[in-house]
């Protein structure tokens, strides 16, 4: 008996940790809604599989005594492809209200990251009957496309905007033992997600305090001026209480430009 080795605590499962493994489930559980509101003998959905007359899951295989009583929607995900909307991904200030929060934080060096990208799922539709594979379908991309705004407040964009659906052909690797019997009719549907992701220093140099000093040459501008000696800005150091972050250097010349005399 093959016993798992656990390695930690269970990973998170959101958006941004498996976008692929979440919009997977979205789009099962969407599908599970709809059919869950149809009328039973109009294949209506259930959660049990014993009153349940389609079945409706993600991506695994079935076995051909399913297709004896009730056809199925496999739901699976196909290829995912960044689109690099933006120079280095990097994103712009966000609005909030009327407060723009700027994509480089000053104090601690963060930097924000945002790309577009795309994505398919697709809804494999098996049945013993053609017809009712086709139907079932176009049954599903037509609520899909009907409803598709319940799918936007979930992350996922221009859904249904270009849709395909596949000729009949044979289920291949979707369902165990012999498929001779089963149609498949497969629905291609490309979206688009937003995916994000900060960037900060983690050997930063925080800066306290700033000292400023001036120095004046002598015999300028008269005669006989005191240099001034000592730090801070008209004698007074100058202190930033805010924390940011240094990374580059500033190369100053070693002679500024004088100003010219007065005659």
């Amino acid at each position: 008996m093959t016993v798992r080795i656990p390695t930690g605590p269970v990973l998170a499962q959101g958006p941004d940790e498996d976008p692929m493994t979440f919009y997977l489930r979205v789009f099962v559980r969407f599908l599970q809604i709809v059919f869950g509101t149809f009328d039973r003998g109009q294949y209506h959905w259930d959660k049990d599989d014993a009153l349940t007359e389609i079945i409706i899951q993600g991506e695994s295989r079935v076995t051909t005594e399913v297709f004896e009583k009730r056809p199925a929607i496999i739901v699976a995900m196909g290829s995912i492809a960044n689109s690099n909307v933006f120079m280095d991904q990097f994103a712009g200030p966000l609005l909030d209200g009327s407060e723009f929060t700027p994509n480089l934080d000053t104090q601690t060096g963060t930097r924000r990251h945002v790309d577009l990208v795309s994505g398919s799922v697709v809804y494999n539709v098996l049945s013993s009957v053609e017809i009712e594979a086709r139907r079932i379908a176009w049954t599903a991309i037509n609520w899909t496309r009907g409803l598709k705004r319940s799918l936007m407040k979930t992350g996922v964009h221009r859904i249904c905007e270009d849709f395909q659906i596949g000729a009949p052909s044979p289920p291949g690797a979707l369902v165990q033992a012999d498929p001779t019997e089963i149609i498949l009719v497969p629905v291609y549907l490309p979206f688009f997600f937003m995916n994000s992701w900060n960037v900060e220093p983690t050997d930063k140099t925080l800066l306290k305090e700033v000292t400023l000093a001036l120095t004046s040459e002598l015999q300028y501008p008269a005669p006989g001026a005191v240099a001034v000696r000592g730090a801070g800005m008209h004698g007074r150091p100058v202190h930033y209480d805010r924390t940011v972050s240094l990374d580059q250097s500033l190369k100053v010349g070693s002679q500024a430009p004088r100003p010219p005399r007065r005659s």
